[in-house]
């Protein structure tokens, strides 16, 4: 079975973690600051700063903790997303304000977005990029309320040529099993804000203070910002061979009538994290049996119950776009590593005989 996704790993990120366990240093020490500053440079080349965390819920509930937004503040989010912008958004306790997407995209709807902010008080705003589709982060942030730029999934993506990340008022990363770059687990903030990362810093860094406040240890380590390090040197080789798979697919999903789900700006460069099709609920279904049948795993993104108006239980009338995504998308394996191998030659050429 050709798994959906899956990571690479070679000997050099094999040696980096020797390395380390070597020095006899394995907690947050150098390897971290090296992975820090990397980031840094990357996104804005070094105006802001980069904090490494524990995971990318971490790093968005690090993100709204920083804004010192007042209890039960509103936080719009998309729900086409992750449950880990749910759970942030609670354990800041604050309220989320749940919007339906774009169909294009999957991104939040911007007309939505401004209705919210002129209608009620908004904290902040949780702006994702959708399977590394950039959304259109400038016109949400002229709205003048904090936006939190998630690029969990948009590491390697950029809007005029910029990196996703240096638009927002902050950005998250995540270096999870699945993402672009991965150590297994782990996250990280971003900000040119000094006082937001003042604010973060000094809350994870719990021990050895003299005063005392509930702080909490978010803290990454070494071993794994080692293995970060190793695949942030890949990055742009990751995302052109996702490109090239990306290519593929496009041309015999447009021959078989499937349309191929894309952000909506003109001048964007997508990292093809997850490459999504779009069809009738019917040939969707076919599609996915028919990949199975020959052991080729494709995924439903977002399943209709992860959707996260229907996790608060509202009212699913106020989601169509949404609701419709849930039964007409499929996502097909585009890993990196799908090239050694031959398994992208197979799954096109199954493909190409549906």
């Amino acid at each position: 079975m050709i798994s959906h996704n899956s990571p690479w790993f070679t000997e050099e990120e094999e040696q980096a973690v020797v390395d380390v366990l070597r020095s006899g240093w394995v907690a947050k020490g150098s390897k971290v600051s090296e992975l820090e500053s990397l980031f840094a440079r990357y996104i804005n080349n070094g105006k802001g700063t980069a904090v490494a965390v524990s995971s990318g819920s971490a790093a968005l509930y690090l993100a709204l903790k920083s804004l010192n937004l007042r209890k039960v503040s509103k936080v719009i989010v998309p729900t086409y997303a992750c449950s880990a912008l749910l759970n942030a958004v609670s354990l800041a306790d604050c309220e989320p304000v749940v919007l339906d997407i774009e169909h294009d995209s999957l991104n939040i709807r911007y007309n939505l977005i401004k209705q919210a902010v002129q209608e009620d008080k908004i904290g902040a705003i949780i702006a994702v990029h959708t399977f590394g589709m950039p959304a259109d982060i400038q016109r949400i942030k002229s709205l003048g309320v904090p936006v939190i730029e998630d690029c969990a999934q948009a590491l390697g993506s950029k809007i005029n040529n910029k990196p996703v990340g240096s638009f927002g008022d902050i950005s998250i990363f995540s270096f999870y099993a699945s993402k672009m770059i991965n150590s297994g687990s782990g996250g990280l903030v971003y900000s040119e804000n000094a006082s937001y990362i003042s604010a973060i810093t000094d809350y994870i860094n719990f021990d050895g203070v003299e005063d005392y406040i509930p702080r909490f240890n978010f803290d990454y380590n070494d071993i794994l910002a080692a293995v970060a390090i190793e695949q942030f040197k890949k990055l742009d080789h990751y995302v052109t061979i996702r490109k090239r798979i990306a290519d593929k697919y496009r041309a015999v999903g447009l021959e078989k009538g499937f349309v191929e789900f894309k952000t909506e700006l003109s001048d964007c460069d997508q990292n093809y994290y997850r490459f999504v099709l779009n069809g009738s609920k019917d040939e969707i279904d076919k599609l996915r049996n028919y990949f199975a049948n020959n052991d080729i795993c494709t995924v439903i993104p977002i399943e209709q119950y992860e959707l996260l108006h229907r996790y608060l239980k509202l009212e699913n009338e106020r989601y169509p776009v949404a609701e419709n995504i849930v039964e007409t998308s499929l996502s097909l394996p585009i890993f990196p590593r799908l090239v050694c191998d031959g398994s992208i030659e197979r799954i096109v050429s199954v493909f190409e005989n549906y």
